[in-house]
């Protein structure tokens, strides 16, 4: 964070970090550049985190009612004909 401040980027830019994301386990911190170091320690389980940094992080609140909630659950995959049996796409 402080190479990207120093770099120009302001320290107010929103910054969240997601880890564990798509389990039930999921963690999204919000903080901003200034702040992302002690919200990173703070995480309770530090694993694979996606860091998305910039303007995008507003559109959390925006795009939430579309998340999940229940867990994924696959479905069965369409079975492809072969193309000598007449399939196309």
């Amino acid at each position: 964070a402080a190479e990207l401040i120093a770099a120009g980027r302001k320290p107010e830019e929103p910054v969240a970090l997601i880890s564990d994301a798509t389990t039930a386990e999921q963690q999204c911190r919000v903080t901003t550049l200034a702040g992302v170091a002690a919200a990173a320690r703070a995480l309770s389980a530090p694993g694979p985190t996606l860091i998305v940094i910039g303007p995008v992080v507003n559109l959390r609140r925006t795009v939430a009612s579309l998340q999940q909630v229940a867990p994924f659950v696959p479905v069965p995959a369409l079975r492809a004909l072969p193309l000598s049996a007449g399939g196309q796409f």
